[in-house]
């Protein structure tokens, strides 16, 4: 897999039909300076906006800062890697589980564990719907299944480590 010849210090994901602001790493990558994880907003199935270039400064950006874990789960969307940032470590023994749909979903709770996260409050991951996705094409029997897996994995992960407020 990509993450096994990945050498850099830090893993990013993008999905091939979405886009990215020009500055989304850059920001995030500053972000890491004072977290464990960065992320930003996300704009789904919009077009991309007519200032898509402009710039950003780290200073000037709505930011929140979350130590808790229990927190940062009842304010922000727990269902995606691609728009953070991570330090490598964090994927040292994790990989998602091949065939699957929805395995970033799987996997996600995992990674939030112990980790200091800043979210970036601006859409700098641009999340397009293609209808011959995997996950946006025909609706069928293993799309349910591993949705249902998924959300399970994220559950039990939830119950076990006693993150409570993520149930409220």
């Amino acid at each position: 897999t990509g993450l096994d010849v990945a050498k850099g210090d830090y893993i990013a994901f993008v999905d091939s039909d979405d886009v990215i602001h020009p500055q989304m790493i850059e920001l995030l990558l500053k972000g890491l300076q004072k977290a464990d994880m960065a992320m930003c907003n996300v704009a789904n199935n919009v077009e991309i906006p007519k200032d898509f270039y402009q710039e950003y400064h780290i200073n000037d950006c709505d930011v929140e800062y979350y130590d808790n874990p229990d927190d940062a789960l009842t304010k922000i969307s727990i269902h995606i890697v691609c728009d953070k940032l991570y330090k490598r470590d964090k994927w040292t023994s994790r990989r998602f589980e091949e065939g699957r749909i929805f395995e970033d979903r799987a996997l996600f709770c995992e990674l939030m564990d112990c980790c200091k996260i800043i979210h970036i409050k601006e859409p700098l991951y641009f999340y397009r719907i293609n209808p011959g996705s995997i996950c946006h094409g025909v609706y069928c029997r293993k799309m349910v299944e591993d949705r249902l897996w998924a959300d399970g994995k994220q559950l039990t992960y939830l119950d076990e480590h006693g993150y409570k407020k993520a149930f409220r």
